[in-house]
């Protein structure tokens, strides 16, 4: 099974509907390019966004820039 690696691409202006924090950090998600992935030209890298609230730690997943 391959890991996933993640790197923080910004700050959003929405809040959290848990807790209420402001400035979510936004985050991307993929799979880390290992093994027989490297000579295989099909393969894809399944990116995820999504932001994370830093102080009750939920999950909202993005799309085009928008919550799911």
């Amino acid at each position: 099974m391959s890991g996933r690696t993640r790197r923080q691409i910004g700050i959003s202006e929405t809040n959290c509907d848990i807790c209420g924090t402001r400035g979510l950090p936004v985050f991307e998600s993929r799979i880390t390019r290992r093994g027989l992935a490297l000579i295989n030209p099909w393969w894809h890298q399944h990116r995820r966004t999504y932001e994370q609230c830093p102080a009750c730690g939920m999950k909202y997943r993005l799309k085009a820039g928008r919550r799911v």
